[in-house]
C-alpha cells in the first residue's frame, strides 16, 4: 500500500477536525469556508427583556409580531436585535443576549 492515499487521507480529516473545532471556539467568527459557512450561530441566541416596571420576559413572551419579523432576516442577530427590541418596545430597560449558553451580553435602552 502506498502511503500517499493514506497520508492524504489523514491530513483531510484533521483539516476537516481543525474546522469544526475551531467554529466552536469562535461563534461569531466570520467564515466563508468551512463546516460553518451556511450555520447562522445567531439562531441559538436567546433574548431576555427587562423592562422598567421590574418584568424580565424571554422573546417568546412577547408579542408575536414584534418579533417575527426577525426570524427570517439575515441579519447577525445577537448585534441588531437589541436595538430593534429597544425601538419596539418603548417601556424596555434591557435586553440581554445569550448565545450558546457560553456569552451572555446586555444591551441597555436609551
Amino acid at each position: 500500500m502506498k502511503p500517499g492515499p493514506v497520508i492524504f487521507a489523514v491530513l483531510y480529516l484533521a483539516t476537516q477536525f481543525a474546522l469544526a473545532v475551531r467554529g466552536t471556539l469562535h461563534p461569531y467568527q466570520v467564515t466563508h469556508f468551512g463546516w460553518r459557512m451556511f450555520l447562522d450561530s445567531a439562531l441559538f441566541a436567546r433574548f431576555e427583556i427587562g423592562f422598567r416596571d421590574g418584568r424580565v420576559l424571554d422573546l417568546d413572551g412577547i408579542e408575536p409580531t414584534i418579533w417575527i419579523p426577525l426570524l427570517n432576516s439575515q441579519v447577525d442577530r445577537p448585534r441588531f436585535v437589541p436595538p430593534y427590541l429597544c425601538g419596539r418596545l418603548p417601556d424596555a430597560a434591557w435586553v440581554r443576549v445569550h448565545v450558546l449558553t457560553v456569552v451572555s451580553t446586555e444591551y441597555r435602552c436609551p
